[in-house]
């Protein structure tokens, strides 16, 4: 099992061609340091490097001082935290070259650390040296590319259709919107939600995200009447695998995010998440710099909005203030499910949450069919 470090999720989102993306001039700098950081200490842990020479990064046992964790991998060929990265960041935009330093080559050798054998997790230093770009011309023979050593225009677009297919892989499988998630009941591990798509570029996004095409078509009709009504939304998440789900718990419970001693908690286990349904976004908006998730965008204009009207494009906060002893968890408010016009018309009017009503349901249900 391979290790990765976790100072790879702190990435924020950069512009790509898949939605309109956002980022703001803080991020960028943060994003610039941060992979300075990544190559420094890939450098300066070696006992004979002295520069940026990836021919002794085969000595590096790790970057020590950041936390790791062990990521399963039974279904994804690229390790979670690398597709992490690659849809926070927007893909691999640019053209990539040996003497390159960039948070683009830290996704690049990700893939490479799953596709080329002899290509390890040391390697991983946004650097791109000798043993790169050797790897390069091995991933573009397996796929019958002109063998540059260079990622241009196709070497990226094959690259990024690799991340593409773990990150929103393509099954015929049936929605289960109606599936009642909560802290006990999971859905398969193995589940994957049918007609996964990209976002279209009218719906701002933080990096790339997917849903399955129904809850993707009604929220562009939101984002659309959101936007007419002077509110400007930005989709921070959508459909998450449980992999990746599994990551960011950890990674929540190793930055002692949660509150133990607290039942109504964020964070879902995998598997207990609704975004792994692919029908659930987590939002914000203008008035918080498109930042977030956070509480406070309860109280902002785009917030107040959405809790008025989604429930006309098939959305309904799934977690609202008062109700954490039945949803057990937290107050979300940048947190919404599609769960159908109808269903989510009545949840609104009765003042339900979607477990209640769900629960409501299946117990008609059984009486209706007993």
């Amino acid at each position: 099992m391979k290790y990765v470090p976790l100072l790879l999720l702190l990435v924020l989102p950069t512009p790509t061609h898949a939605s309109e993306m956002f980022i703001s001039p803080g991020e960028k700098t943060r994003i610039e340091e941060m992979v300075d950081k990544i190559i420094e200490i890939n450098t300066n842990t070696s006992s004979t490097s002295t520069n940026n020479n990836e021919a002794k990064l085969d000595e590096i046992t790790g970057l020590k001082i950041f936390e790791e964790i062990e990521t399963s991998t039974t279904t994804l060929t690229i390790q979670a935290p690398m597709i992490k990265l690659w849809q926070a960041s927007g893909g691999i935009r640019s053209t990539l070259k040996t003497g390159m330093k960039s948070n683009e080559v830290v996704i690049l050798q990700g893939l490479l650390s799953a596709y080329i054998p002899d290509f390890r997790n040391t390697f991983v230093s946004g650097y791109f040296g000798a043993k790169t770009r050797d790897a390069v011309k091995k991933f573009q023979k397996m796929y019958s590319l002109p063998e540059t050593g260079t990622v241009g225009a196709k070497t990226r677009e094959v690259m990024n259709s690799k991340y593409l297919m773990d990150l929103c892989p393509f099954k015929n499988t049936t929605p289960k919107f109606f599936e009642n998630l909560d802290r006990k009941t999971a859905v398969a591990i193995d589940y994957v939600p049918g007609e996964l798509m990209v976002l279209p570029k009218n719906i701002r996004t933080a990096g790339i995200v997917c849903l399955s095409k129904e809850p993707a078509d009604h929220l562009s009709e939101m984002v659309k009447a959101a936007k007419k009504a002077g509110h400007e939304l930005i989709i921070l998440s959508g459909y998450r695998r449980y992999e990746v789900q599994k990551l960011l718990k950890e990674w929540g419970v190793k930055n002692n995010i949660e509150v133990e001693e607290h039942e109504a908690i964020g964070l879902a286990e995998a598997g207990h998440s609704e975004h792994q349904l692919g029908s659930t976004v987590d939002i914000s908006g203008k008035s918080l710099s498109y930042i977030g998730p956070s509480t406070a965008f309860g109280k902002t204009p785009e917030g107040i909005w959405l809790q008025q009207n989604s429930y006309k494009y098939g959305f309904i906060m799934s977690y609202p203030k008062g109700k954490e002893n039945i949803t057990g968890y937290i107050y979300e408010p940048w947190h919404f499910r599609y769960i159908g016009k109808d269903s989510a018309e009545k949840i609104f009017t009765e003042n339900m949450t979607i477990q209640e009503y769900l629960n409501m349901t299946k117990k008609t249900t059984v009486q209706n069919e007993s």
